[in-house]
This record gives structure tokens, sequence and C-alpha cells, in this order.
């Protein structure tokens, strides 16, 4: 028996919350507020979520603002 090389395998269509935190660059802590708030896209099975990789980052081009024409910044 040899041992072949795995083909690579195809990414997930879904991120882990870890995976979210990361993409955002944001603490787990505030993907689960945003998930409590219902301000964030999820997939629920049972306990767990998962976020759908397309769907976020559309979440995210929604929240882009132009500069000059969005909320002032502090």
């Amino acid at each position: 028996m040899t041992n072949a090389p795995m083909p690579p395998m195809e990414p997930s269509p879904f991120m882990t919350t870890d995976e979210v935190a990361r993409f955002l660059n944001v603490t787990k802590r505030h993907i689960y507020r945003l998930v409590s708030e219902g301000r964030i896209p999820i997939v629920k099975w049972g306990r767990l979520l998962r976020f759908d990789r397309i769907e976020i980052a559309a979440w995210v081009d929604r929240a882009r603002r132009s500069p000059g024409g969005g909320q002032p910044w502090a």
C-alpha cells in the first residue's frame, strides 16, 4: 500500500464562528452578539452555527459606505 497524496479538498461553503471572526477581524463574542441581534446571516443546525461564505461576503458589501457619503466616524 502506498501513501499517495490526497487531492486538495474543496473549501466548505460554510464557515465556523472562529472563521467568521477571523475574516471580519473581530472577536467571537462580537459574532455571537451579531447573531443574537439578528444582524448577520446564519445557518443553524440544532446548536451549530454556520455562516455561508457567499452570504457573509454579500453582507459585508451591503455594509460598505462610500467615503464622505456615510456616517461621520468619531
